[in-house]
């Protein structure tokens, strides 16, 4: 058994020190931690809406049946609204007591549901947006964003300009070096979006404006994308 053993050790004894020799000469190879980066301005071309309808009393069935009323109301005039988009947020109802802040008055019901709506129309959004306020609903935050596809698209172009950039600065590395051929080894891809400029309004339900739709205007998001790879240089 032990002459067995040695005849097969000896047999794949060559086998190791090729693979230990591959390995010893592989890290005699320079390898490189490099990153480069493409950035571009984008302007933002979708406008972003949350609206919110508050009501008081002291019956919680009266306020929660004033709030249904007035957002099945708002509901309609969503679906005749196909170039937005609108989705239903948090309905809440709670009971207010006075004796937890010691408040000489009787306690009463406060409710209220928000909506989130977004466009690339801002034109339409602000026109429905008054017609909201006309039934009580107050802007809670308004702000405009790059759109998940424009933000795609964009990204996508970036990229390749970041791993171009990449290339470009491992060959330059690899010629300085002395070395002929570059190859990748481990690679990682950032992505990040910082507004430029974002118009948010903060209104609260004493503030809605019922007489005129709001304004906003549209500003610019610096996208970038940031490659950073694991290079080995090769003769």
């Amino acid at each position: 058994m032990i002459k067995m053993l040695a005849t097969i050790f000896l047999l794949t004894l060559p086998a190791i020190h090729s693979a230990a020799a591959q390995e010893q000469a592989t890290h005699k190879q320079p390898v490189l931690n490099l990153s480069a980066s493409a950035s571009d301005e984008v302007r933002q071309d979708e406008l972003m809406a949350r609206l919110v309808y508050r009501a008081e009393g002291a019956d919680a069935l009266v306020v929660q049946k004033t709030i249904n009323t007035v957002m099945q109301r708002v509901a309609k005039k969503l679906k005749k609204a196909d170039k937005i988009q609108s989705r239903f947020l948090n309905y809440n109802v709670y009971f207010r007591d006075p004796a937890r802040n010691k408040v000489k008055t009787e306690g009463h019901w406060i409710g209220s549901q928000s909506i989130m709506l977004t466009a690339a129309d801002d034109t339409a959004l602000l026109a429905l947006i008054g017609t909201l306020q006309e039934e009580g609903m107050a802007m809670q935050s308004m702000s405009y964003q790059v759109s998940h596809a424009l933000r795609g698209k964009t990204q996508a172009n970036l990229q390749d300009k970041a791993l171009k950039n990449l290339m470009d600065k491992a060959n330059a590395a690899a010629a300085s070096l002395g070395m002929s051929r570059v190859k990748l080894l481990e690679v990682w891809l950032d992505e990040t979006g910082r507004p430029e400029f974002r118009r948010r309004m903060e209104i609260s339900s004493m503030q809605a404006v019922s007489d005129s739709p709001p304004v906003a205007q549209a500003g610019m998001d610096r996208l970038a994308v940031t490659v950073r790879a694991k290079i080995l240089m090769e003769k």
